[in-house]
């Protein structure tokens, strides 16, 4: 597996290691699970630029039939830890989500997807947790990584604010700030056109 992290601050190295431990487990977790067609770790840790407020990204594929089970599956999992917040929703008919804060403010964030779908290509980088079947090869794009700051703000209504908010908070600390500024207009903006 390549680098996840080249942090070298020592208090990001620890909660990394937090965060690299659960993803061990989770791992071992859907390569023993039969619905568990493909996952895939995308997003910092894949690049190797996580830090310590960097979540977990993860993209799982499964039957069609099978997306809701293994979801659950991986939700009841992270229930083990200690839970601050947590919301899980749909893509499409056949995929879903769920974000995921944990306590000791280490996040994760992870969709099923099923393979029927066109959704959720995979595009590098990303680290290959699970290929059954070599599925996943079928499901790589060459399209160039999506920006984080070009998804919409408030796509989750109230439901993922908590969310939303702790992702500004991530990237604050990240010395964001004028991005996070616009953001958080943009928010603002598009909680006043909602409320109306």
């Amino acid at each position: 597996m390549a680098p996840l992290s080249d942090s070298s601050d020592s208090s990001d190295s620890v909660d990394i290691r937090i965060q690299t431990a659960r993803l061990d487990k989770i791992t071992k977790l859907l390569r023993s699970d039969e619905l568990c067609l493909g996952a895939a770790l995308v997003g910092s840790f894949a690049k190797g630029t996580a830090d310590r407020v960097s979540d977990l990204d993860l993209i799982l594929y499964a039957e069609d039939m099978n997306v809701e089970v293994l979801a659950d599956r991986l939700r009841e999992f992270l229930a083990e830890d200690e839970i601050f917040w947590s919301f899980s929703g749909r893509h499409d008919a056949v995929s879903v989500f769920t974000k995921t804060i944990f306590l000791d403010f280490t996040s994760a964030e992870f969709s099923v997807v099923g393979t029927s779908t066109g959704r959720f290509r995979l595009r590098r980088p990303f680290l290959e947790l699970v290929n059954k079947e070599n599925v996943l090869a079928s499901l790589v794009s060459d399209l160039p990584t999506i920006d984080k700051a070009s998804f919409p703000v408030y796509a989750n209504g109230e439901q993922g604010l908590t969310w939303e908010l702790f992702s500004y908070l991530k990237r604050l600390r990240r010395a964001q700030i004028s991005s996070v500024k616009e953001d958080v207009l943009r928010l603002a903006a598009e909680i006043a056109r909602t409320a109306t």
